[in-house]
């Protein structure tokens, strides 16, 4: 039988489509809608996972939003491989890092280009017992540059010698819509254990 998909507008059949339990933004589109209108505190995800391939042993692993969130991009971006949605993911999620290195002595400076759908940030810098406050704390922790000096030198193959840097990010563009990921674990160096941030 078929059946009509909302985000294109087309009918759909099983024999050249697949079946509707199979299509991705189908199950995304009835899982928004139960969370729109039922009056349920919480609503079923398993047609959804069950969409883009997450059965059997997958249901009973626990997984962070961040992997949830990258597996369904990755499905949906294999969904929509030759059709008008193709780079829907990269559109509305993408942006663009920069990845510097300019030397302090020498005349000279490395860029690399990076794409990012999602950023993850740090609540408490590895080492330190002090906790970010904020998203913006977060940001600025993020952009912060890295002074290589010391036994920590950059070589720069261009003057073929070690040389005092600093290395840091920039934000080239931003995505229309910018995912955060905060990294609430933490390891704890008098336990060895890894413990959960709640602040």
């Amino acid at each position: 039988m078929p059946w009509s998909c909302l985000l294109c507008g087309s009918l759909h059949f099983p024999e050249q489509d697949g079946d509707e339990e199979d299509c991705i933004p189908l199950q995304l589109q009835r899982l928004f809608g139960m969370l729109q209108l039922s009056q349920r505190r919480a609503v079923e995800t398993r047609a959804l996972t069950k969409s883009f391939g997450w059965e059997g042993s997958e249901v009973f692993q626990q997984h962070d939003v961040q992997e949830l969130l990258r597996v369904l991009f990755d499905a949906l971006e294999e969904t929509f491989k030759g059709t008008q949605y193709e780079n829907l993911i990269e559109r509305l999620y993408g942006g663009r890092l920069i990845d510097y290195i300019k030397c302090k002595a020498v005349n000279y400076q490395s860029e690399r280009e990076d794409k990012y759908l999602d950023l993850s940030l740090v609540i408490r810098p590895f080492g330190s017992s002090t906790i970010m406050h904020s998203l913006d704390e977060c940001l600025q922790y993020f952009l912060k540059p890295e002074i290589l000096d010391g036994e920590n030198k950059y070589y720069c193959e261009q003057f073929d010698r070690k040389v005092e840097a600093i290395k840091g990010l920039k934000f080239q563009t931003l995505p229309y819509i910018l995912t955060i990921q905060l990294k609430r674990f933490d390891y704890d160096p008098k336990t060895f254990n890894r413990i959960k941030l709640n602040d």
